[in-house]
């Protein structure tokens, strides 16, 4: 089993939470098509850095390919992270937020594990904790 994976997508985490805290002015002016605070850019770099030092592989399209063993032992919500990771990383590579950012993470063998599109286009103040 190759769980060694798990801990590494624990990062993450603050990335999917919200907040109630006073959005920042670059998160009141979002919308799709605006860029991603470069902040986030960073966070969601070292997530998929830390990913991409073991089995697997991504890119700035929103693609990755990861050891499918590891991938179907995820519990759901840490496949989502992965997703969501991948789709604000192609964003960020873009330079522009998306109402529709294709994901496609395909598995060691080739396989098709998920393919989703995902909005970018957020409340960016609940990706930062409202800083």
């Amino acid at each position: 089993m190759r769980l060694w994976l798990l801990p590494l997508l624990l990062p993450l985490l603050p990335l999917t939470a919200g907040c109630e805290a006073k959005k920042p002015d670059w998160a009141e002016a979002g919308g799709a098509g605006n860029p991603l605070p470069a902040k986030v850019c960073a966070e969601v770099g070292k997530a998929l850095a830390a990913l991409g030092k073991g089995a697997a592989e991504y890119n700035d399209k929103g693609e990755a390919t990861v050891p499918t063993e590891a991938f179907l032992q995820m519990p759901p919500a840490q496949r989502d992270q992965l997703a969501k990771a991948l789709a604000y990383h192609a964003s960020c590579a873009a330079g522009a937020t998306s109402e529709a950012q294709p994901v496609l993470i395909r598995g060691d063998d080739g396989s098709t594990l998920l393919r989703t599109t995902i909005s970018t286009d957020v409340d960016l103040g609940d990706l930062t904790g409202g800083e």
